[in-house]
């Protein structure tokens, strides 16, 4: 489901649970620090986000937001796990994006 998000506006809430990832489709967005004070990295239009998070928490362990108006494409954890567990190739992958988020 593709959704739109304004300046500033949370794409997601640090604490809250993990249900979905994303995939930044036009705009930039910010993670920010637990305290919502620091930008600790900048996410472009064609990156994915949130995905080694959905394999590893239950909750979101930072906020982030939209820099300005963006269009996000949110896909369900549901998805990634029935893809990791249906394709050789889709599982290998995750078990490698795991070994380099330690």
């Amino acid at each position: 489901m593709k959704k739109i998000f304004f300046h500033n506006e949370a794409i997601i809430k640090r604490g809250h649970p993990i249900i979905n990832f994303f995939i930044l489709i036009k705009g930039k967005a910010n993670v920010l620090n637990s305290n919502g004070s620091t930008i600790l990295k900048h996410i472009c239009s064609g990156e994915v986000f949130g995905i080694v998070d959905n394999l590893k928490e239950k909750k979101w362990k930072n906020t982030v937001v939209s820099e300005n108006k963006s269009e996000v494409l949110v896909i369900p954890k549901e998805t990634l796990i029935k893809k990791i567990f249906t394709s050789k190739e889709f599982t290998a992958l995750t078990v490698d994006l795991l070994k380099m988020a330690k």
